[in-house]
């Protein structure tokens, strides 16, 4: 992680007219886990995460990381804007909840998300939300256990007109097909 890959990072920050130096900022997170084993499994979300197509207005920064033993540590491009606010959670219902791909992020805590401030589309809502917090993204198949997250996520916060009324209607995304009905 020495070598983190600068030349890749989204926003590059130029300090002087003249534009001879370039400033870009990282972020370094280490975890340390109960064992080895879950680290592992972190470390294979993270690895997969990294080859995923995020292709709509939700981003993932660059980043890379290691998992030693029962630690994963993992370097980040460091995206310099504010979190995102209840008016942009219709884009993470859009882009994570309602993605059809069985692998998303679910920790929809508006503080895992960064709105790129020095974007242009900042003027018209359009600018690239990126996650930050990386190990939340895992393998969520199933509809009413992303809605159950979702709607426990907007009743904390007292945003009840955010929350999913229909829980029972059941879809895999891992197999794309209406699973049926549950009766709670």
């Amino acid at each position: 992680m020495s070598q983190f890959p600068q030349h890749k990072f989204h926003q590059k920050i130029c300090t002087d007219q003249k534009k001879t130096r370039m400033i870009s900022f990282s972020i370094i997170k280490h975890t340390t886990y109960e064992d080895a084993e879950h680290a592992q499994r972190v470390g294979e979300r993270l690895e997969r995460l990294q080859f995923e197509n995020f292709d709509g207005q939700v981003k993932i920064p660059v980043f890379d990381f290691r998992v030693d033993g029962n630690e994963v540590v993992y370097q980040a491009e460091y995206i310099k804007g504010r979190q995102i606010k209840k008016d942009y959670m219709h884009v993470l219902k859009r882009e994570l909840l309602e993605r059809e791909n069985p692998w998303t992020f679910t920790d929809v805590a508006p503080a895992n998300f960064v709105m790129d401030t020095y974007h242009e589309g900042i003027r018209d809502g359009t600018a690239p939300i990126y996650a930050i917090d990386l190990d939340s993204y895992g393998y969520f198949p199933m509809r009413t256990t992303r809605i159950e997250k979702w709607n426990d996520k907007c009743e904390r916060r007292g945003w009840y007109d955010l929350m999913i009324q229909d829980t029972e209607t059941e879809i895999n995304y891992d197999n794309r097909r209406l699973v049926g009905s549950s009766n709670r």
